[in-house]
């Protein structure tokens, strides 16, 4: 839990990213960057996929931004 949120994925590796995904029928339009912002305010990095529109070659990019 962070701040009484739960995402579905954390790196317990000593970074603070986390991954969640979510889609478009019970998330709003402005969900994922309430998130973020909240996510935010304790530290974590995120990371969001919209289960309806989720491609492989979005998550990979997502995923190794470096």
């Amino acid at each position: 839990m962070i701040g009484w949120k739960n995402p579905d994925f954390v790196n317990i590796n000593g970074e603070k990213k986390l991954i969640e995904v979510g889609n478009i029928y019970h998330h709003p339009p402005k969900y994922v960057s309430k998130k973020q912002e909240h996510y935010k305010k304790y530290g974590w990095e995120s990371i969001f996929f919209i289960a309806d529109t989720l491609n492989e070659e979005e998550v990979i990019k997502k995923l190794w931004h470096d």
